[in-house]
């Protein structure tokens, strides 16, 4: 088994965390104050992911796919509230794209490690 730091999915979890991280930062600042609650799920979503990503280095073989699995859940949870973040016109179109293809590509990665039973 590879090393957390050297997992391909682990680095793309993190780009991640540092995109939304970004685009939060971004936000309208009448956004950031009405809408706190949204970029705080989104931030800890997307952090989550590789939170998953890291426990699934750290359990029984029979755990690591449960592991894998929230961190995938994770993932869905971070592209809805993007998607509802985008909506709102709190994100542009051309950075929504590029931060849906991270998430395809992540999306992937997780799945390639999930074994079946």
């Amino acid at each position: 088994m590879i090393a957390l730091r050297d997992s391909p999915a682990w680095h793309r979890a993190l780009d991640l965390s540092i995109s939304i991280h970004r685009i939060i930062k971004r936000f309208p600042p009448q956004a950031q104050q009405r809408d706190e609650r949204l970029s705080t799920r989104l931030l800890h979503a997307a952090v989550r992911v590789g939170h998953g990503l890291a426990d699934s280095f750290d359990v029984a073989a029979y755990d690591q796919n449960d592991m894998l699995r929230l961190a995938r859940y994770h993932l869905s949870e971070t592209e809805f509230l993007l998607d509802c973040s985008m909506y709102m016109g709190y994100v542009e179109e051309q950075e929504y794209g590029r931060i849906q293809e991270e998430m395809r590509q992540l999306r992937g990665l997780i799945n390639r490690e999930i074994h079946p039973l």
